[in-house]
């Protein structure tokens, strides 16, 4: 079969035409479809929904601030710790003297030794009263029947008798001795009981996990239920107390979290909100909120923090920071229309989250020139 040369060379760019669309629509990566997309040094300049808070101001405190005094008056013997150091709930702090507390409380174990003693003497007496009164107590009611049928004489009776009440008396006496020795051996074991807690008393420690703040005693100081010795603070555990505005009483509630801002470390953190005092102060009109914050190497008792209250939402036009220029006290944006760049000024607002507002100067959906992007 014959071929028509201008027809092959027809079909011949007919076939490369087909390859090169063939191989267009099947190169990696390339989407028809897409859209141009926009430059990436250009924003257009929006409205957000921004939330406005109130600043409560307050100060950052240890959860707990316990003062430890002594339970008894006694020398402090040693002191064991110094400010700055960190202590274990039971650690032994303060030790006061003990010789007085234990030479009582041997005594009175040596007296209670008596008491049992004397408790034991006794019983014996009373299981021989005893035996000796179910002796005498038929041979009385003997002699009165004997006596009744003119038997036996009246001194035999009296005999009989006085041997018979003697027995009963002695018995008598020897329950009452009995039961005092009894209470006494009580009294004993109380006494020894209060001066082993008051021994106990002569080591001071600690109540929880703290950290020692201040040391107001040392070595051979008198130590008084009435002195303080150390003062602690549960270095791990903080609260921020902030004074809210009883018109904003009412936005917070008890388990609500709120971003608190702590002006030293220029950085924000969260609280809970774990008391609120149930009256205002009358002076200041506002309600003590305490809010429970998460203790950090960075964060300090005393310092100065803000409660962040929300408090109305508000639209602002915004554009990033780096699309504005300060040309001394004037602030600029490049906005670029038709491919074209105009140098505009404007008025800013707030910053917030690395975007500043623009309060005149530009409208919503203009496009602003990114300075750091810029050739």
């Amino acid at each position: 079969m014959k071929t028509v040369p201008g027809l092959r060379k027809k079909n011949s760019f007919v076939s490369l035409a087909f390859l090169a669309a063939l191989t267009l629509l099947s190169w990696p990566g390339l989407d028809l479809n897409t859209p141009a997309a926009q430059e990436p040094d250009v924003f257009e300049a929006k409205k957000f929904q921004v939330t406005n808070y109130y600043q409560a101001a307050g100060t950052i405190r240890p959860w707990q601030e316990p003062v430890l005094s002594a339970q008894v008056q006694a020398r402090v013997k040693e002191v064991l710790v110094a400010p700055g150091d960190m202590v274990e709930s039971g650690d032994l702090l303060i030790r006061l003297e003990q010789d007085e507390f234990k030479s009582r409380l041997e005594q009175a174990r040596l007296d209670l030794e008596g008491a049992q003693a004397s408790i034991q003497r006794i019983r014996r007496e009373i299981d021989e009263a005893g035996a000796l009164l179910e002796e005498t107590g038929p041979q009385f009611e003997r002699m009165k029947r004997l006596h009744g049928q003119d038997v036996a004489t009246q001194q035999e009776l009296d005999q009989a008798a006085s041997k018979y009440f003697q027995a009963r008396a002695g018995h008598e006496q020897a329950l009452m001795a009995l039961q005092e020795a009894a209470y006494s051996r009580d009294a004993l074991q109380e006494k020894i009981s209060e001066l082993q807690v008051v021994l106990d008393y002569t080591s001071i420690r600690a109540p929880a996990r703290a950290q020692v703040v201040r040391k107001m005693v040392d070595a051979g100081d008198l130590a008084a239920p009435d002195k303080p010795l150390l003062k602690l603070q549960t270095r791990h555990l903080l609260r921020l107390e902030a004074h809210v505005p009883e018109r904003l009483i009412s936005r917070v509630s008890l388990g609500d979290v709120f971003d608190i801002r702590v002006d030293a470390l220029d950085k924000k953190i969260s609280g809970r909100a774990a008391e609120i005092d149930p009256a205002a102060d009358a002076d200041s009109r506002s309600f003590l909120v305490k809010l429970g914050i998460e203790a950090g190497p960075d964060l300090y008792p005393g310092m100065f923090a803000r409660m962040l209250i929300p408090v109305e939402t508000e639209e602002m036009l915004m554009v990033p920071e780096s699309a504005v220029r300060m040309i001394g006290q004037l602030a600029t944006v490049q906005v670029v229309e038709n491919q074209q760049k105009q140098t505009r000024h404007v008025r800013l607002g707030r910053t917030v989250n690395q975007r500043v507002e623009v309060l005149s100067g530009l409208s919503a959906g203009e496009k602003v020139k990114l300075q750091h992007l810029s050739p």
